[in-house]
């Protein structure tokens, strides 16, 4: 099935993340916390191409491929000087009553060993 609108044009806050080299993230609160320190030391260039997606019903999932690449901003106490990471995302979305969809839930992991983490502040 074609890619509709709605998935491309999504703003929802992720219920559940799993993210490399820790624990699953869950909850709004802790997806923003694990985000907050990071995009406050880091300028972020991403992109995501997604490779496959189906819509079944009120449940869709995406899969595709990523780059990321974080690059410290001027005084924000990073431990390294430029991050990059390929990889490989699914994403599970479902659409709420009023028609959007949601993504419910996001995983991803690196194409190759991390030698590097940035620093979030925590």
């Amino acid at each position: 099935m074609k890619l509709r609108t709605g998935l491309l044009a999504f703003a929802a806050v992720v219920a559940s993340a799993a993210v490399f080299a820790q624990e699953p993230v869950v909850g709004k609160a802790a997806n923003d916390a694990m985000n907050g320190g990071a995009f406050e030391r880091y300028e972020f260039s991403e992109t995501w191409r997604p490779v496959e997606t189906v819509i079944d019903g009120d449940l869709g999932f995406q899969r595709g491929t990523f780059t990321v690449i974080a690059t410290p901003k001027e005084g924000g106490g990073n431990r390294l000087d430029r991050l990059e990471v390929n990889g490989s995302f699914l994403r599970i979305y479902q659409r709420q009553a009023n028609g959007e969809w949601r993504m419910t839930r996001d995983m991803f992991n690196s194409s190759t060993p991390l030698t590097a983490t940035l620093s979030t502040g925590q």
